[in-house]
């Protein structure tokens, strides 16, 4: 599948033209990561935003890292095919919360940070739609990270 199709089935992208869908997608690259494989450490700045097109990652806070020291390593998620992630480095311009690795092998589809600001601040329309819909589905994952808490509280 196209990047330019594949985009355009996104929920980060949804409600985007064909036009603007082809803007982004030209900037975009594939990269594969064996499982294993980190993508990315806590504590990193990273430059890119990345969509899962196959396999599975997990988002882990780490036993070890440079600045703390956990008992054990904790996940806190895992995204699949036409999930994303990145977009907080993206938002406030921080190193990386969480370490992410390959469960598998891995697909991903990255754009760098420095190329979808651009493309966000040259483009008001596309950055109303993106900045809107990424609100909408980090408030989702909140509201599921909640109800998760509510099951563990409630046992």
């Amino acid at each position: 599948m196209k990047n330019e199709e594949l985009l355009s089935m996104l929920d980060v992208f949804r409600g985007l033209d064909e036009q603007d869908c082809q803007l982004l997608a030209d900037k975009f690259e594939r990269r594969t990561f064996a499982p294993g494989e980190v993508i990315c450490n806590e504590g990193e700045r990273i430059e890119s935003f990345s969509i899962v097109v196959s396999g599975e990652v997990d988002a882990v806070l780490p036993a070890d890292s440079e600045t703390v020291h956990r008992v054990s390593e904790l996940k806190l998620g895992s995204f699949g095919p036409g999930e994303h992630f990145g977009e907080y480095c993206l938002l406030d311009m921080r190193p990386a919360s969480a370490t992410v690795r390959a469960r598998e092998d891995v697909e991903l589809l990255e754009i760098s940070t420095r190329d979808l600001n651009a493309i966000i601040n040259a483009h008001c329309e596309i950055a109303k739609t993106v900045y809107y819909n990424l609100a909408l589905l980090l408030v989702d994952r909140l509201r599921r990270s909640n109800q998760e808490l509510d099951i563990i509280l409630a046992d």
